[in-house]
């Protein structure tokens, strides 16, 4: 019995919907790396040790980076002077503006909230054209 026919045997019985039990060597033809497990090495990394690197790798690295970041952001605040705000000064500043998002106080004064729902909203309409403009071509 070849591979082909062992193939199309394969798919008439999915499509009838019959279970098949296909012998080992039979799946070795249709799949030659499914019946051959592959032994594990004395040194080959543990599953945990693929996790803690993965982890490092996504999660550890960037918050690293941004900490170097602001510690050099700190030492150029410490040599140029007051001219450039520092990491604290920016951060307080950050929490003044985030701690009433939707205030009103006239036309131009608006909290930062307002700002960012115009900016989303403009983009979703954006997006949304283009989304309809790709849908008009294709049907």
């Amino acid at each position: 019995m070849t591979a082909a026919s062992t193939s199309i045997r394969s798919l008439a019985a999915l499509e009838a919907n019959v279970n098949v039990k296909v012998k080992p060597a039979e799946m070795a033809a249709i799949d030659p790396l499914a019946t051959k497990a592959e032994p594990r090495s004395a040194n080959a990394p543990s599953r945990t040790t693929k996790l803690d690197t993965e982890l490092a790798r996504r999660i550890v690295a960037p918050i690293l980076g941004l900490l170097i970041f602001i510690l050099l952001w700190g030492g150029a605040v410490a040599q140029v002077g007051q001219s450039l705000p520092g990491p604290v000064k920016t951060w307080q500043s950050a929490a003044e503006v985030s701690s009433d998002p939707f205030y009103r106080n006239g036309p131009n004064d608006q909290g930062i909230g307002w700002n960012v729902l115009v900016s989303c909203s403009a983009s979703a309409l954006v997006l949304a054209w283009r989304q309809w403009s790709v849908f008009r071509l294709v049907f």
